[in-house]
């Protein structure tokens, strides 16, 4: 009988992502609290990690 890996949900911060290796699908969670005041820098920073990837 053949296994097949489990999916696993890790949550990270930027410096996690840049140091992640292989393939993943990636949920990018934005606070309420963020969009509601502006505070886009945490967003950017995770996204600027992905895209150097």
């Amino acid at each position: 009988m053949l296994m097949t890996p489990r999916p696993s949900v890790v949550r990270t911060d930027a410096d996690g992502l840049a140091a992640f290796q292989g393939d993943a699908l990636l949920v990018l969670e934005i606070s309420k609290r963020e969009i509601e005041t502006g505070n886009i820098a945490s967003a950017l920073e995770r996204l600027h990690a992905i895209a150097e990837s």
